[in-house]
């Protein structure tokens, strides 16, 4: 199978927690199962060294493509862009995938997800949403408050992921209850699925034996393991310490806080941990800027330490996955997925309510008495095998649920019109271009007053009049009036609404009705392309030769920040009639914009269902003064308020407070913060630490000096020690990522002798073993370039010949091969390509007729360089050149059958016989006929 992953995080590959770990492993165990992996990485951080990422993860048997965010919008940030970019890279990609399986985390699958509903691509894809923790959990689970509206934005894309997702596994059975108690719709209870995070990997990497470990470990030293914010419990973990200092101090016992920093309570978590343990008696350390290898390293490292993951809140954490299978004690939550990790018979040693006082006496009993080491409550292959099982049970795609028409119902297309006479004669011809038929063309005048617009009004009518449209004349009232006369004047099942300077798409009215009617869209919206007005009229005519990045992209909210932005796209839409009836027209205000804005507010807060067409249908023009910039914005702004109805769609109006209230506390927080710091006497110490947070070295070496300068010895000793030893080198240990952690990652490759120097794309392939992949490469090439190369032909023989294609993938290629443009000389190479797959495939008719042709060129070249060979047998020449070629041709060392006998030695190596040339054409039904299915060119 063909499965695909699209992340922002990856093991070892920039930053990266719990996700990236979860995409590792599970990429691993399929790419081991002999699955065609691929990870399209959504990269966040530029300095990723992304060449070296590809080698260390085809060493895995896993390909690893970079998503070029930034080739399809121009503000990359935005999570709604990122999604976007995601689908047109997917949609793009010539790989068809059985499966494609996307976080949770920023809905990156939110388009992809939303354009399979439509319909619009991957109906043979099933698309899968791992959970492991949205941001409305993660926020709230920090006991912290959405401060931000891109917030709330994330957290509709990743509720409405979650919801078209053809399936959802969760790694535990915890967060499936929380998003049901959490106004999160699910799928199907059939396919949402319950399976822990695959950890194979991690368990053979970390695996180690412990001669003790029938009995319990004596505890000497205690690892905090986890990143410093609230939600991994550090707080509470500090408190329980506090309360221990003492019995701490007089057992010797160490602590290690081993975790990335972070900030708790709005400062950098390091200056929280330097005053907090400043007072301790007992040893500690940091171990901080660890990645995944080198924490697994760490805890293997580690003889009698417990560790400790005391989080409230946690789904499946890869940190108690690595504690376990480095066969470390370990100690965490009752609350949350963790302690679904380890076998429930030693739930009494292992998990913990996480407050102050039942933390600590489970610590200070567990010093006493010792810990036992964990065991999983599910073996890793058994995890491994079910999402093998998962795989192989969900390989048909899910069908499509939804009961839509077939029909073509009367759209109207309304065009206002005011004063731009020479651009609405551009815009009326976008929409006689429209590939949709049933389209009723109405373009309102709003009392247009120029010379040039009066003298051309006449004009326009008898052009309207000739296609069967119409002219609407009114005085002016701003476009909500004139779009409203369309709504009154018209009686059609939609309406879309156009703006005169703005041009669509031939296939814009095709493509949002499929889409209403597919999905029962009330309002079915689209992405643009700015079109500056200086390059206008090279696009009038062909305006989907305009080709360039999306700068707007809507997702069709939340209604929680529409009284700060539109999420729900521009004005030009396809509007289904009803939804005026329900909420009324437009509203009429002359000289106040935001018309169309405020219509969808109100729409949305009625329940509308808004869908948002992920790709752009017409061009917007751009680089002129507007009307929004020609009126009050405060005004603008006034409408959409006045038209909230505060009394419904409560939870969203809840939302919209918690981030003003959010973004409030935030701002206390940081003025509370830098009030602290400009009136403490170790002011310069402090804002060090401030600055050079991102600097490692540099923030940790700020870190020592308070410690110094508060008295703090220990701890400024222990800041010293906490990234790496003096004598590992930092370019060392930026190698030690891109190197396996594994134990049995040697390279799967066919025996090919490099005589050909492959492209870096079908190199990637064949290092892979993708071998279906490397057909679809020269399919897609074939397909937009009309033509392959000797390369890769050679390719495809060795392919061809050792059976490594199947069948679907084989019969395109066939039909590919069968139209492609090549010249003369290399007609027969492709003809012969196409017998030897057709023979694999049971093709004989094609075959046969294939190698027909080439035996007439190739007898007819070797009788050209061999004259004698025809005189005398001037009626059977050619059949004459063949069965000389067959007897002493290749020891003759004459040119000519070249192709033949390539057909004839990949036959002859694939039936474990020898095939020669004279046996393909005049023997081949007696070789061939009774084991091949005979089939015609057109039946493939």
């Amino acid at each position: 199978m063909k499965i695909a992953f699209v992340t922002e995080e990856l093991s070892n590959l920039g930053r990266s927690g719990g996700i990236g770990a979860a995409i590792f492993e599970l990429a691993v165990a399929l790419a081991k199962r002999d699955h065609e992996v691929d990870i399209h990485f959504c990269a966040t951080d530029p300095q990723i060294e992304i060449e070296r990422a590809k080698e260390y993860f085809r060493e895995l048997s896993i390909n690893l493509i970079l998503i070029e965010t930034d080739k399809y919008v121009h503000n990359i940030w935005p999570a709604e862009s990122r999604s976007y970019a995601v689908y047109q890279h997917l949609a793009a990609y010539p790989i068809r995938y059985d499966f494609i399986h996307f976080h949770d985390y920023k809905g990156l699958g939110f388009f992809t997800c939303s354009a399979k509903r439509q319909g619009l691509n991957f109906s043979s894809s099933t698309l899968v949403v791992q959970l492991h923790g949205p941001t409305r959990w993660a926020v709230h689970a920090n006991r912290a408050l959405f401060f931000h509206p891109d917030q709330l934005v994330v957290d509709q894309l990743e509720k409405e992921t979650i919801r078209l997702a053809d399936h959802v596994v969760s790694p535990s059975a915890y967060l499936v209850d929380w998003m049901t108690h959490n106004g999160f719709a699910l799928p199907p209870k059939n396919r949402v699925h319950v399976i822990k995070n695959a950890y194979e990997y991690c368990e053979r990497t970390a695996r180690r034996i412990r001669s003790d470990i029938a009995g319990k470990i004596n505890i000497n030293e205690i690892v905090f393991f986890g990143r410093h914010e609230a939600r991994k419990g550090i707080i509470t973990f500090c408190n329980a310490l506090d309360i221990l200092n003492d019995v701490l101090a007089s057992r010797g016992t160490k602590v290690v806080f081993a975790g990335g920093l972070g900030h708790i309570n709005g400062r950098p978590s390091g200056i929280y941990l330097t005053e907090r343990a400043k007072k301790w008696n007992f040893p500690f350390s940091f171990q901080i800027g660890l990645n995944r290898s080198e924490a697994i390293q760490f805890l293997k490292s580690r003889t009698n330490s417990l560790v400790v993951i005391p989080s409230s809140a946690e789904n499946l954490p890869y940190t108690v996955v690595e504690t376990i299978a480095a066969g470390c004690p370990v100690l965490t939550s009752k609350d949350g997925g963790a302690k679904e990790l380890i076998d429930p018979d030693q739930h009494a040693d292992t998990v913990v309510d996480t407050q102050d006082q039942p933390l600590a006496q489970k610590l200070r009993q567990l010093l006493e008495v010792g810990a036992p080491i964990p065991r999983f409550s599910e073996a890793p292959e058994t995890v491994a095998e079910a999402w093998q099982n998962f795989h192989a049970q969900n390989r048909k795609p899910v069908a499509d649920e939804s009961a839509f028409e077939k029909a073509q119902p009367k759209v109207t297309v309304g065009i206002t019109h005011f004063n731009r006479p020479h651009k609405v004669l551009a815009a009326i011809m976008s929409v006689l271009r429209q590939t949709y038929i049933n389209i009723e063309l109405v373009v309102v005048d709003d009392g247009s007053n120029s010379k040039e617009a009066v003298a051309a009004l006449p004009q326009i009518k008898a052009l309207l009049d000739r296609v069967g449209g119409r002219l609407i004349v009114r005085e002016n009232g701003y476009l909500g009036a004139a779009r409203n006369s369309v709504v009154r004047n018209t009686q059609s099942d939609y309406l879309i609404f156009l703006d005169d300077d703005d041009i669509l798409f031939p296939d814009a009215v095709q493509t949002l009705v499929s889409v209403a009617l597919r999905t029962d869209a009330d309002i079915t919206n689209c992405l643009n392309i700015f079109m500056d007005v200086a390059v206008r009229g090279s696009y009038e005519l062909t305006p989907e030769d305009h080709d360039t990045k999306v700068s707007y992209v809507p997702c069709g909210g939340p209604l929680s920040v529409s009284h700060l932005r539109n999420p729900f796209g521009a004005a030009t839409a396809l509007i289904k009639r009803k939804i005026f009836t329900d909420i009324g027209y437009y509203t009429e205000l002359k000289g106040v914009g935001y018309e169309d804005y405020e219509f969808y507010v109100r729409a949305a807060q009625a329940g509308a269902n808004i869908q948002i067409v992920p790709k752009p249908l017409y061009l917007y023009e751009v680089g002129r003064p507007s009307m929004i910039n020609s009126t009050s914005f405060m005004t603008n702004k006034l409408r959409v308020m006045e038209a909230i109805d505060y009394e419904r769609n409560n939870a969203a109006w809840r939302d919209a407070t918690e981030v003003a209230a959010g973004a409030e506390t935030v701002t206390n927080q940081t003025n509370s913060w830098q009030w602290t710091v400009s009136i403490s006497p170790h002011k310069e110490y402090l804002e060090a630490i401030g600055a050079s947070v991102g600097d490692m070295p540099a923030h940790v070496s700020a870190l020592s000096a308070y410690a110094n300068a508060i008295e703090a010895p220990a701890v400024a000793a222990a800041w010293e020690r906490s990234i790496l030893p003096p004598t590992k080198k930092a370019d060392e240990r930026a190698d030690a990522r891109f190197v396996s952690i594994s134990d049995d990652g040697a390279t799967n490759d066919l025996n090919y002798s490099g005589k050909y120097a492959l492209r870096s794309d079908l190199m990637a392939l064949f290092k892979l073993q993708r071998f279906n992949g490397i057909s679809d490469v020269v399919c897609q090439k074939i397909d937009s370039e009309n033509f392959v190369d000797q390369e890769a032909l050679d390719l495809l023989y060795m392919l061809g010949r050792s059976h490594r294609l199947e069948a679907e993938t084989t019969n395109r290629l066939i039909r590919a091969l069968m139209k492609v443009n090549v010249p003369t000389a290399r007609l027969t190479e492709v003809r012969g390509l196409i017998s030897l797959l057709a023979i694999n495939s049971g093709f004989s008719a094609i075959a046969k007729r294939q190698l027909q042709h080439v035996h007439l060129v190739e007898s007819k070249d070797y009788i050209s360089g061999n004259i004698d060979l025809a005189e005398g047998y001037k009626e059977r020449a050619l059949e004459v050149a063949l069965e000389h070629f067959d007897d002493h041709g290749r020891r003759e060392g004459r040119a000519g059958f070249s192709v033949l006998e390539r057909v004839s030695k990949s036959l002859s190596a694939l039936l474990k016989r020898p095939i020669g040339p004279r046996d393909l054409v005049e023997k081949f039904d007696e070789t061939f006929g009774d084991s091949l299915v005979t089939m015609s060119e057109d039946a493939v």
